[in-house]
């Protein structure tokens, strides 16, 4: 990792608030597995090796990632808030979001569900599980792998939660033309 770290209240991480001004860097889950939450390394395993650039600012639990990412599981650039609670029903996340060709499913264990995105826009949610998740979604997607179609060209303003949306859709894929609200 190279760059700028500042922090206050070391030694005891859940009290710690750090900035890290972050050049083009490398980093890997193993590198981070003593100071986050079994919970939370589980995640970050399945992102591999991580190359990134940007900043972050907050607590362990409470922080605002901004910068671009390049992971095993696809590249993604975000401006995004993440509080994470023990309960992944009470985590929650809210700002910009875009990402290629990013595999979500993989990422959440969920690969029957949903497998893939590529998308950007501004999302705010709680939930990281499939029955606890609820996301607000105001994005243009290039290309949604869910539910064992690949969609393409999908416009969305609305609220997601289990199997539900509410909100306005425009899908102009190739086998689906269809808009709504």
């Amino acid at each position: 990792v190279v760059g700028n770290i500042s922090a206050t209240g070391l030694p005891n991480m859940k009290e710690t608030f750090a900035e890290l001004k972050l050049k083009p860097s490398r980093i890997d889950a193993d590198d981070l597995k003593r100071y986050i939450p079994e919970e939370a390394f589980a995640y970050a395993d399945r992102l591999g090796t991580v190359k990134l650039q940007g900043q972050f600012v907050g607590f362990y639990n409470d922080f605002v990632a901004n910068g671009s990412f390049q992971t095993d599981l696809g590249n993604f650039v975000s401006d995004i808030n993440l509080k994470l609670n023990k309960n992944k029903a009470l985590s929650s996340y809210k700002g910009y979001l875009k990402t290629d060709n990013f595999q979500v499913g993989t990422l959440i264990n969920n690969n029957e569900l949903i497998r893939s995105i590529s998308m950007e826009g501004n999302v705010k949610g709680v939930g990281f599980t499939p029955e606890s998740a609820q996301l607000d979604l105001d994005a243009t997607v290039a290309a949604i792998y869910f539910n064992g179609y690949n969609y393409r060209n999908v416009t969305t303003n609305g609220k997601f939660s289990k199997q539900a949306f509410t909100g306005d859709f425009l899908i102009n894929d190739p086998n689906l033309r269809i808009a709504g609200n």
